[in-house]
């Protein structure tokens, strides 16, 4: 006789109103969020490869970024002929004038002028030329080494000009002065006469190549001089000269 209560030696399964039975984790679910996992990876993959950032890295500088330094293979053909005259010309420059920056006593005087004068006008011309090529270009040109040869070479060739024009100027000055005597107050002989026009025309020309060395000498340096009384003593000359022909 089975106890009431009891079923065939299994326990009885007592069952609470309301309460669901206990169950395992749904598969379905399990398989949606690995396919999710595995589809997020696969864009990470595809987002890495296509930008070439990983994690970590920064993202790209959204603000615009500089352009490149503009290079300057797109020069005119004009501005191209005048980098090449302006090189040409200081170089040429240079030439003349850096064996004259040295004192050499037996080269004849005037050969050092003139080629000091030719080649400080060369390198005048071509470091215009340069800087208007850079207004041009934006480019900046060697030009540093030529500028100081020119300013030796005007400073070597005004300090000799203006010394003898000075001198010049001043023996003819002086010569003119001690004339004076002989050029009013009293009658003059012929061999007088002669000599005072000798000494009047020498004095004229010491003044005439005096002035024209300071000229000279202004034409490279720009620097200024007051002539005024040699000026007025050769205006002088000239009229007594005329007066004695």
């Amino acid at each position: 006789m089975v106890p009431e209560g009891e079923t065939g030696g299994r326990p009885s399964t007592t069952r609470i109103p309301g309460v669901q039975p206990r169950r395992g984790p749904d598969l379905t679910v399990i398989l949606c969020a690995a396919g999710g996992a595995a589809l997020l990876l696969l864009v990470v993959i595809i987002t890495v490869a296509s930008t070439g950032r990983g994690p970590g890295k920064p993202p790209p500088d959204d603000a615009p970024r500089k352009s490149a330094p503009e290079t300057h293979k797109n020069i005119p053909p004009e501005i191209r002929e005048m980098e090449l005259q302006a090189k040409v010309m200081c170089e040429e420059g240079a030439r003349l004038v850096k064996p004259r920056l040295k004192a050499d006593a037996s080269a004849p005087k005037e050969n050092v002028r003139k080629d000091l004068e030719r080649g400080i006008r060369y390198l005048k011309e071509g470091l215009v030329a340069y800087e208007k090529a850079r207004l041009s270009t934006g480019k900046d040109y060697p030009t540093a080494e030529f500028a100081r040869i020119r300013d030796a070479g005007i400073q070597a060739l005004s300090a000799d000009l203006e010394k003898e024009g000075h001198l010049f100027c001043e023996d003819g000055y002086k010569l003119i002065r001690s004339c004076e005597s002989r050029m009013t107050g009293r009658a003059l002989s012929d061999d007088e006469k002669r000599l005072l026009r000798e000494d009047l025309q020498k004095g004229v020309a010491l003044i005439t190549d005096g002035m024209n060395l300071l000229d000279r000498s202004y034409q490279v340096s720009g620097n200024k001089f007051d002539v005024s009384k040699y000026g007025q003593a050769r205006k002088l000359a000239n009229n007594k000269l005329g007066e004695l022909r």
